[in-house]
């Protein structure tokens, strides 16, 4: 569990957070530093407890039912495994750069036996956690497959919110920001990225569009905006390369030494 998190202060204040349990908000928070990068951990109550109130007497598989039924989290399970998945984990959020890559399917990888709702069953967790109650919570999920090939579809996960709030909070200071992703700026969003491979990448390329003084219209008449950067394969490249970086005042790096003041030679 040793991962660095975030907490704002509007935690504190959040109403539906204070309808719980005091040990379920711990729990959420301590749920935040044991989870992936993409906010997935294996739904284990015994090994949680474990993690994050080892010196509370408490029944670990009641409180995250509670964050479940709450809507703070989603527990469901995937051929057979049990995971958790935090739907707003990447909104608030920055996971380092350095961390692994997320190695639990997610639920927009996975759909429903009958391919049309999802199915709510009771599993037994962890039987070395006593007691356990079943959980009505769980998801039952199975891989998205081609029927008539028998091989796994290609599932759209990109975070189209997420990109779209780091959009606006970061840049949305300066350029005008953006209501919805459909249509021609999806494909362009799902193709970015790809290149860009997480979104820790896209934040990063967000942030240092927000330093450009070009880019951000704080200089010109002149600024980008989301399309302009999604859009174009071009200018992600050029952002990234540093095309549009500030540049030191009157370029001093290179400027001419001033000269010193000439001075007749002493004659001995």
């Amino acid at each position: 569990m040793a991962r660095a998190r975030l907490i704002k202060p509007n935690f504190y204040v959040n109403e539906d957070l204070a309808a719980l349990n005091p040990l379920t908000r711990i729990l959420y928070t301590g749920l935040w530093c044991m989870a992936d990068r993409e906010g997935r951990l294996e739904d284990r109550p015994a090994r949680i407890k474990i993690q994050i109130l080892p010196y509370d007497n408490c029944n670990l598989d009641e409180l995250l039912n509670e964050l479940a039924d709450a809507g703070f989290i989603v527990r469901y399970m995937v051929d057979g495994h049990n995971y958790i998945e935090i739907p707003t984990f990447l909104k608030h959020q920055r996971p380092h750069y350095k961390e692994m890559p997320s190695t639990i399917p997610s639920i927009t990888q996975a759909q429903t036996n009958d391919d049309s709702s999802i199915k709510q069953e009771q599993v037994k967790h962890d039987s070395t956690l006593p007691p356990l109650t079943l959980n009505p919570y769980t998801l039952t999920l199975n891989p998205s497959l081609d029927s008539s090939k028998g091989r796994t579809k290609n599932v759209d996960d990109t975070p189209y919110e997420n990109i779209m709030q780091s959009w606006n909070d970061i840049c949305g200071i300066w350029v005008p920001q953006i209501n919805k992703i459909e249509g021609e700026r999806k494909k362009h969003v799902r193709a970015r990225y790809k290149e860009l491979g997480s979104t820790e990448a896209v934040i990063e390329m967000f942030k240092r569009m927000a330093g450009s003084d070009y880019l951000m219209g704080r200089k010109t008449d002149w600024a980008c905006s989301f399309d302009w950067v999604m859009g174009s394969p071009n200018n992600v490249n050029k952002v990234l390369d540093g095309n549009y970086d500030n540049r030191k005042q009157a370029n001093q790096a290179r400027a001419a030494p001033a000269q010193a003041e000439w001075k007749p030679p002493v004659i001995l």
